[in-house]
């Protein structure tokens, strides 16, 4: 075992608990994918990180909260939503009652308890996992909820594990780190790390009736140093404040047992998460809630204050009227006109071009006969001609692969007229591409095998861009009234942001699983995506179409709640 103070300050975040992350963020990824968001100032510019620790995270607000009667059992409550139940079956309650994770900290605690001759329950962990619990989680840089901090609440907990931190002094995987900057009214809290299945760990504290579980001393670190601000709350959450959900505008979550509140569990995703690193562009949300109760689960959709949501649209009806017919999946956002305007300023040199350029709202929708990564975006333009230019400039400048033997190391931009529309086309080359490259007009001079045809166009007020082509005529077709619009499947006078038809979302995901598992060249993984994810897919397929409708939108203060209601159509 490598020094004490070498191993506190330099061991990697490692996932505590991979029922906490995946069977939360798997129904969350379901039900909101495209919600996002950015805190903007009211001169909608990005807002540095708040760098508290050498994971570059922000330790006052996780990517995903989740806030809990009892931890051990929020997958079997994810489970009682109908069509979590139809589509993952009792399956998924197995797999994290059975993770690798678990059953290596539940090893490691049974094994301290036998050699040092213990008196302690044989469950022990179970026991921890079964107490009113916080878990916070944040995304590394691949994007993995890898990050956490739990806060476990439990009567008697100090006398409860007082054997096992005892025995820290002698053991081989439990040891006392020499972090010793939380103070708590003049007492040193210690600190202690436990290893498992081999080269993973967790760090943890106690102070009376609290437990706090990280995943890295590298949260309370930046640099050699202890950072006061990240170590500051590791001190109030260990005290007993009520930190994170106060951040997301919300009030502690009393455990049901006291009779004052009934929710049971409560998970909370920040947009931070679901922007997948664009919601800077639609700063007027701020994340999703979900809460159950006696009466089952419910949802909630959070705005930001009115310096982000001032100026922005939520009318989603007249994107619906021109986005086509047919789609898997589609999510409607509300623009943020300065963050897109000062994207596009620097092709004008006229900064009055760009007031108000973009109007209304943006709109994602992916198609079954298309790719996951080629949706088709529908927006709206307000300006005349010279504005309805700066999208075209845009398209010239930032849309291209550097070809090995194109002439101007890109290939051209092909423009051309069909009927009051304008198309911008360029070929860029891409091992993902749609095409092969035999069907370009200069096969020569790309330089993989397969590209896309990029398309942008532009007919009257409304702009249509994706990497597939095909997608970019439907959606002039549409306009043109030649091709229905999602509108006559969308319900009219409401507020629908999100529509999901999961007929057509397993029809793509079959189509990408088995394209990316070739049966001759991965064998073993196609024979498991067959035994395995088909049968969840073809649950999935059986599933009604939905949308998600929202209450009135009135910007105020920042986390406010709007109910959210799911309709089967």
């Amino acid at each position: 075992m490598t020094e004490l103070n070498t191993f506190a300050r330099k061991a990697k975040g490692r996932k505590l608990y991979a029922s906490i992350t995946l069977c939360a963020f798997g129904v969350l990824s379901a039900a909101v994918w495209g919600w996002q968001h950015y805190s903007t100032v009211s001169e909608k510019t990005l807002t540095p990180l708040v760098v508290q620790n050498n994971l570059q995270i922000d330790l006052n607000t996780p990517d995903v909260l989740i806030d809990s009667d009892s931890l051990s059992q929020l997958p079997k409550d994810l489970l009682t939503i109908p069509f979590l139940h139809d589509v993952l079956s009792e399956d998924f309650v197995f797999y994290y009652q059975h993770n690798p994770d678990r059953l290596g900290i539940e090893g490691s605690l049974r094994r301290i308890v036998y050699e040092h001759d213990l008196t302690l329950q044989d469950k022990l962990l179970t026991s921890l996992l079964d107490q009113p619990a916080e878990a916070a989680l944040w995304h590394d840089k691949k994007g993995r909820l890898s990050h956490y901090m739990v806060l476990i609440q439990r009567s008697g907990l100090s006398k409860l594990l007082e054997p096992v931190l005892f025995a820290a002094t002698s053991d081989r995987q439990l040891s006392k780190t020499e972090i010793s900057g939380i103070r708590i009214n003049s007492e040193t809290v210690p600190v202690y790390a436990l290893s498992y299945n081999g080269n993973r760990s967790l760090l943890f504290a106690t102070y009376h009736d609290n437990m706090l579980i990280f995943s890295s001393s590298d949260m309370l670190f930046k640099g050699e140093e202890q950072d006061a601000t990240a170590t500051s709350i590791a001190r109030g959450l260990l005290s007993g404040e009520q930190h994170w959900n106060t951040q997301f505008g919300l009030n502690a979550r009393v455990p049901s047992a006291t009779g004052k509140q009934q929710v049971r569990q409560r998970i909370v995703v920040n947009a931070n998460l679901l922007g997948f690193g664009y919601q800077r562009l639609i700063p007027a949300f701020a994340g999703v809630r979900f809460d159950m109760d006696a009466g089952g689960w419910h949802s909630w959709l959070a705005l930001n204050d009115k310096s982000a949501s001032e100026d922005t649209s939520f009318d989603f009806a007249p994107l619906w009227s021109v986005m086509p017919s047919g789609a898997s999946f589609c999510v409607a956002v509300p623009y943020s006109h300065g963050i897109a305007e000062q994207m596009l300023s620097q092709l004008s040199a006229n900064s009055q071009e760009l007031n108000g350029l973009l109007d209304g709202a943006g709109g994602l929708c992916w198609y079954e006969n298309s790719r996951l990564q080629s949706p088709l975006f529908i927006g709206n333009i307000n300006g005349g001609a010279e504005q309805a230019q700066l999208p075209a400039m845009l398209f010239e400048n930032a849309i291209g692969a550097r070809e090995s033997n194109a002439p101007q190391g890109r290939m051209p931009v092909k423009k051309t007229q069909s009927g009051s529309a304008t198309i911008w086309q360029r070929e860029v080359s891409s091992r993902y591409g749609q095409y092969p490259a035999a069907k370009s007009a200069s096969p020569e001079q790309l330089m993989s095998p397969a590209f896309f045809r990029v398309s942008l166009a532009i007919q009257d007020k409304t702009v249509a861009f994706s990497l597939d082509d095909t997608l970019v005529n439907n959606a002039l077709q549409t306009l043109n009234k030649t091709r229905p619009p999602m509108a006559d499947v969308i319900p009219d006078g409401n507020f629908v942001p999100l529509y999901i038809n999961p007929q057509g979302m397993a029809k793509l995901l079959r189509r990408e699983t088995l394209e990316s598992l070739p049966k001759n060249a991965e064998p073993v993984f196609f024979n498991a995506a067959q035994t395995l994810l088909m049968p969840k897919i073809d649950a999935l397929a059986a599933q009604p179409r939905y949308v998600m409708m929202l209450a009135q939108p009135e910007p105020g203060d920042a986390w406010q709640w709007l109910p959210v209601s799911w309709k089967a159509l």
